[in-house]
């Protein structure tokens, strides 16, 4: 329970407080204009980090303040923060801010005593860098810290890539139970994704040097306060395939301008997100790629770090996917066309009046299951216990703040959002169906079972008849969901079983994609009242059977 309070009270925090900093950008003049190396077209605000700063601290006072071990990570963020906060606002020599970066680093280290003693197993054994430690660990605080800088250059990128991360690096010190680092990296999930609704593409407002820096010093540190690489035999591989994607931008970034004869601190348009634009994806497909990649990274790191044997399995499938990539990036493999191909042969065996008859059928199946699995969700709230309750209810209140404040981005935010709905709804109908089997004769497992079936059925349905396979991942915040299913695949058989997860993962995958397809569907008024009349007599009509 305390591990929810601490992300949901990041998450509201964050996004109560970036509507009254996007004011104060605009009174103090931290605009971000465009430019010639810039990809927006109109003036943006770019004081975000704050929201998310803010956020982070208020929680961390609120829950975490009794620790004190990390404190030296804490000043290290105002620190940079503080840095940041003057370059959006008045702009600050690119020295200037390097130094800043390296007192916050030795803050880290020298107060909290995070540093990299030990590389282990790179060439069999363990070795202990002695005094070489601090600049190792100098330099991966400080470049870390400036690859999410130079990352930040598409609507949501830097805060996506930084989720992604801080779900990973979370889930591995949850799973060696290591509970400080993974509240904290829990709150920095809460908090990235509250900015994430303003910072979506179209953008309201930019987090600026003061976010980027921000996230980028809290995972460099945190990276190394956790020991992640003490999970594996590989050292810092772990870290390192997480952020592989900012990490070889920034490193290429640096030898491109030094190459041509320019300071690495210049700024141009070449970095990786540029290059995938300039193939002709749009913003969306861009960011969503890099996502793509930065989860198929992440989700191989976990696992390596949890089993080094499946080393052999994932590390082919992660080269296979990048040559992919680049196959239809340099246009020699068209994705696009493969399926159209598909669709067309498609097409043959059935005519186009029919597939609409069938994809109609498909929605039809959809607002059944899902009509039925939020009357068991009304039914459950009054027997499932206090905290299931809690939760259940703070996503329902969530949900509808979000509806009502939805802004020019809120649409994709929103169907984003509808996955928490979805896992709540069936983790209130699981305790029910544990704490009470049957409601008035009526055999709930029985009828959940139905539910699933029915969804499927359409979800699989409406994919094929109506040809929308990017109703699966068609926004960049869905490839945090499939981490966060793929980081559910891979934990221990054990905590599989204990809490049921292959089940309930399952589950409200389909009930999230079933709540999409209703939410970017045009239903009509009479397509929905016969539905809800369907609904209530399929309701009535398996009860009878049950």
């Amino acid at each position: 329970m305390k591990f929810f309070l601490l992300f949901i009270t990041s998450l509201i925090t964050t996004l109560l407080l970036v509507p009254p900093i996007k004011k104060l950008a605009f009174v103090t003049g931290a605009l971000d204009a465009p430019n010639e190396r810039k990809v927006h077209e109109d003036i943006k605000p770019r004081l975000g980090g704050l929201a998310i700063f803010f956020g982070f601290i208020l929680t961390y006072l609120i829950y975490l303040q009794q620790y004190q071990q990390h404190q030296g990570i804490l000043i290290g963020m105002v620190v940079v923060v503080f840095i940041g906060l003057i370059d959006d606002a008045i702009g600050l020599d690119p020295k200037l801010k390097l130094l800043g970066q390296i007192v916050a680093a030795m803050a880290a280290m020298v107060l909290s005593g995070v540093n990299i003693n030990i590389l282990g197993g790179v060439l069999g054994s363990n070795f202990s860098l002695g005094l070489l430690s601090y600049p190792l660990t100098l330099f991966w605080i400080v470049g870390i810290t400036n690859a999410i800088n130079l990352s930040d250059g598409l609507d949501g990128l830097a805060g996506g890539i930084s989720l992604i991360a801080f779900s990973s690096f979370g889930f591995l010190a949850y799973y060696r139970q290591d509970y400080l680092i993974f509240s904290l990296c829990l709150i920095l999930v809460g908090c990235i994704l509250g900015f994430l609704k303003y910072n979506t593409h179209p953008a309201e407002i930019f987090m600026g040097d003061t976010g980027s820096l921000f996230l980028g010093y809290s995972l460099g540190t945190l990276s190394i306060a956790g020991h992640f690489k003490s999970l594996t035999t590989l050292a810092l591989i772990t870290p390192i395939l997480v952020l592989l994607i900012p990490i070889a931008d920034t490193l290429w970034a640096i030898v491109r301008r030094l190459a041509e004869g320019r300071s690495p601190f210049s700024a141009d348009k070449k970095h990786f997100h540029h290059r995938l634009l300039s193939t002709g994806m749009n913003h969306s497909q861009t960011v969503s790629v890099i996502y793509g990649l930065s989860t198929a990274l992440s989700a191989c790191a976990v696992a390596l770090a949890i089993s080094s044997k499946l080393r052999y399995v994932l590390l082919p499938m992660v080269l296979v996917g990048f040559a992919l990539l680049f196959a239809h990036v340099s246009g020699t493999l068209n994705f696009s066309r493969i399926f159209q191909r598909l669709f067309r042969k498609w097409d043959d065996l059935f005519s186009f009046e029919m597939q609409a008859l069938f994809s109609k059928a498909s929605l039809r199946l959809i607002l059944i299951g899902s009509t039925l699995y939020g009357l068991m969700f009304l039914i459950a709230l009054p027997s499932v216990p206090a905290n299931v309750l809690f939760i259940a209810i703070s996503t329902v209140i969530l949900l509808a703040f979000l509806s009502v404040t939805a802004g020019e981005n809120g649409r994709s935010y929103i169907i984003f959002s509808l996955f928490f709905l979805a896992a709540a709804t069936v983790l209130v109908i699981s305790q029910m169906i544990q704490v009470k089997p049957e409601f008035l004769g009526i055999n709930l497992a029985g009828l959940e079972m139905i539910c699933f079936c029915l969804i499927v059925t359409g979800v699989f349905g409406k994919i094929i008849f109506k040809k929308t396979p990017e109703i699966i991942l068609s926004t960049p915040l869905e490839f945090f969901v499939f981490l966060v299913l793929i980081a559910i695949a891979i934990v221990p058989q054990e905590v599989r079983s204990q809490y049921d997860l292959v089940h309930h993962t399952l589950r409200t995958f389909f009930l999230f994609l079933s709540f999409k397809i209703i939410a970017l569907s045009t239903v009509s008024k009479e397509h929905s009242t016969a539905s809800v009349i369907i609904s209530s007599l399929a309701f009535v009509f398996f009860s009878a059977l049950l």
